[in-house]
């Protein structure tokens, strides 16, 4: 019964990442707030964090970061959107916040890293 028991909760945590993930991956120029992640799996926002970071070794909030920064250098490679606008299609509002966040992600800013594809 333990055994069944295990297998059941690895099997609705297992969905429940899908779930985030796929939801991440449509609303990614919206708010995605832990808060926000949290009521869509109808769990509290720190045990949702915790779970999610035993579940896969990464935290909930880095995943975001990572699927925003990936669809960032999407644009900026096969897009000549403005880099305000490529903030706002990832989910961020600031075009300053995401050439911080971007920069801090990679190591060059969106333009710096435009350019060197370009190449």
């Amino acid at each position: 019964l333990a055994e069944y028991n295990g297998r059941k909760q690895a099997e609705q945590t297992t969905d429940m990442i899908g779930r985030i993930r796929n939801y991440v991956s449509e609303f990614l120029n919206e708010e995605l707030s832990l808060t926000k992640l949290s009521e869509l799996v109808h769990l509290s926002p720190p045990y949702l964090s915790r779970m999610y970071k035993q579940t896969t070794g990464q935290g909930l909030l880095e995943y975001v970061t990572e699927v925003r920064m990936n669809r960032s250098k999407q644009l900026l490679r096969t897009t000549e959107y403005k880099i305000q606008d490529i903030a706002g299609l990832v989910g961020l509002d600031s075009a300053a916040y995401f050439t911080r966040l971007f920069k801090k992600e990679t190591g060059v800013t969106p333009l710096e890293y435009r350019e060197s594809v370009a190449k």
